[in-house]
């Protein structure tokens, strides 16, 4: 009964904690109402995270294109696979260059985002990225739909087979600072999944410089 009574506590204590500011005040911990407050809660952080877990897999689908840049069928395979567990099969997904209002593509389906963002990545020579997310802020609407956002700062090596010292030195990265926004939905089999995906491209800098080891084969 002591170890229930602690474990109690504590849970109502980091549930507490967790609960976003002008929350209603949770119940009294022993009581039925709070086993039930309790319940609940848990049940959304834990959509919480496994919605933040959705951008995740977007991300990895995109390094999946890039880290295999001459193995391009085995790139997009795996790209398709991380996608298909970020987005919904319908997924509408909107891409807005530097701030404008007017949006640089818009895709529908995975395939069709899959197809886009290969083809931008060969022709952008990227040879690796890796997408960094942060600042992450997810609101559940009810139990079925969430909106959120999130931060990115992903540096795009691009191939330069000269850039082996600073006298032969070419652009080598592109860095980017992305704004995500997002509509989840909770699917059939009671998974999440993305369903309308919007990316702001806020900054773009590029660097010269060298790869001192040389660059990976992208096999």
């Amino acid at each position: 009964m002591l170890r229930t009574a602690v474990f109690s506590s504590a849970l109502a204590a980091a549930l507490v904690l967790a609960m976003p500011a002008g929350a209603q005040e949770q119940p009294r911990p022993g009581s039925a109402a709070f086993d039930r407050w309790a319940v609940a809660e848990i049940g959304r952080l834990a959509d919480r995270e496994a919605i933040r877990a959705l951008a995740y897999h977007y991300g990895r689908g995109n390094d999946a294109l890039s880290v295999r840049f001459n193995n391009r069928e085995q790139a997009r395979a795996d790209a398709q696979a991380e996608y298909a567990r970020a987005f919904a099969p319908d997924v509408r997904i909107t891409v807005f260059p530097l701030r404008s209002s007017t949006p640089l593509r818009q895709v529908t389906g995975i395939a069709e985002w899959t197809a886009f963002a290969d083809g931008f990545f060969h022709n952008a020579r990227y040879s690796s990225t890796l997408h960094l997310m942060s600042n992450f802020d997810i609101a559940l609407i009810d139990g079925d739909e969430a909106r959120g956002s999130a931060y990115a700062g992903v540096p795009h090596f691009i191939q330069s087979a000269t850039a082996r010292t600073r006298e032969t030195q070419d652009t080598t990265l592109e860095y980017m600072l992305c704004r995500y926004e997002f509509v989840a939905r909770r699917q059939a089999d009671g998974s999440w999944r993305i369903a309308e995906f919007t990316i702001h491209l806020d900054e773009i800098w590029r660097a010269d410089g060298f790869y001192p080891g040389g660059q990976a084969q992208g096999e």
